[in-house]
């Protein structure tokens, strides 16, 4: 399985314990992670705003790993999926469309968010079922 975690969703689970956590974890292990540039640069700019230094360091260590690793990622440039921008820029906000954009690709068969951009938008309501769910609903799919 092909998952696509948003910044939100893996922020959390490099910074602190929980749902977030479990499900990179079982991703990891089980399945395949999807990190696109954007997700990449998003979460280097959260962590550094929400992190203290120490932790951020800890937080960004963990992560450049996490991309070093390609046997479980499958890392995506805006070229990998430009073609789904303009579908998600049609649903959703500018600012969200390029994790949309990537959840959208035909190999990706889910979306872990905790946004309510996505999980309340009824131009998404199609993709709820199928392709994007929050991390207490995909843990028992993983």
């Amino acid at each position: 399985m092909y998952v696509v975690l948003d910044t939100s969703v893996l922020f959390s689970a490099l910074a602190f314990d929980g749902n977030e956590r479990l499900v990179l974890e079982r991703v990891w292990l089980r399945h395949t992670l999807v990190v696109t540039d954007m997700i990449e640069a998003e979460m280097r700019a959260v962590m550094r705003k929400k992190l203290s230094p120490h932790k951020c360091r800890d937080a960004e260590q963990l992560f450049d790993a996490l991309l070093a690793s390609r046997a479980h990622l499958y890392y995506k440039t805006k070229n990998n999926y430009a073609d789904f921008l303009n579908d998600a820029l049609a649903r959703i906000a500018k600012k969200d469309a390029p994790i949309l954009a990537a959840g959208l690709q035909p190999e990706v068969h889910a979306l872990v968010t905790g946004d309510a951009d996505f999980l309340e938008n009824r131009n998404l309501a199609s993709l709820w079922t199928r392709k994007i769910f929050t991390s207490r609903e995909i843990l028992p799919l993983l």
